[in-house]
This record gives C-alpha cells, structure tokens and sequence, in this order.
C-alpha cells in the first residue's frame, strides 16, 4: 500500500497535532498505526514546499482566501462554520507558523511524504 501524507515537520502536521481530531492527518499517525499494528513501511521520499498565506492573516478575508483556509484546515467553509475559539486557535497558530519571505508575503512550509507498507 503506498500512502501520501503530510509530513511530521510540515504546517499540516503541527495543525493535525495541535487540533487532534478537529483537523488533519498526518505521517505520524500513520507511523503509529503501522508499528501499533506490526506492519512493515518505510518512507522513501519527503517533499517540502510552501504555501502563501498572506491573504488569510489580513481582516477582512476574501473569497478566495477563505478558499485557502478552507485548504489549510481540510475543513470546507471553515471560516464561516468554524467554532469562534477553534478559528482564532487556528489562526494564531499560523501566523506562529508563518514566516516572511524577502517579498514580504507571508508563507508556511508544508512537506509530503510517501510511505510504502508492505508485507
């Protein structure tokens, strides 16, 4: 079986871990179902990018940053649907997560991994 999943340093990673059951899946979770389960895997390839999130930290947001949003928490209508607490929890934690790039556009890193298990 060969699986694509974030990776346990990328954006999506930290915001499966730190929202645990709201948001996200990631390589970790995977890692730990293969070994609680005995089954073999190894990860061949992490691939990292980012991802300009600049138009998600301006107020008000627009469409098609609530589109990204909506992307960044695999969560559809997020910013409209979300809980008050859980969306400022989530947008404090990527403004902590981003960085500026020498444009001054904001960005989060994210990186896939593949993971082949096998028997």
């Amino acid at each position: 079986m060969v699986c694509f999943v974030n990776a346990e340093n990328s954006y999506f990673a930290k915001v499966g871990k730190k929202f645990k059951g709201k948001l996200s899946c990631a390589l970790e979770e995977l890692v730990a179902t293969a070994e609680k389960n005995s089954w073999n895997y190894y990860v061949p390839l992490k691939e990292k990018y980012h991802i300009n999130v600049t138009a998600c930290l301006r107020e008000p947001t627009s469409a098609e940053a609530d589109s990204l949003i909506d992307f960044l928490t695999h969560v559809q209508n997020f910013p409209a649907n979300a809980e008050q607490e859980l969306f400022n929890s989530w947008l404090e934690m990527a403004v902590s997560l981003a960085f500026t790039d020498e444009s001054g556009e904001k960005l989060v890193t994210g990186e896939n991994a593949v993971v082949i298990m096998y028997k």
